[in-house]
């Protein structure tokens, strides 16, 4: 496991030897979730009035 620290977040990084099915579609889950928030916000973003 390896941690580091970021401005705004702490970034963690994690590797398995073995992943069971239910857990691997949880951390694809997961990842999607983050994803779809990140373009979101991008989205957001993009239609404030630039000042």
């Amino acid at each position: 496991m390896q941690c580091q620290q970021e401005p705004e977040h702490t970034l963690v990084t994690l590797k398995y030897d073995l992943l069971r099915d239910v857990d691997q579609d949880l951390l694809i889950k997961a990842a999607l979730y983050q994803q779809q928030r990140l373009l979101r916000q991008r989205s957001l973003d993009r239609e404030k009035p630039q000042a």
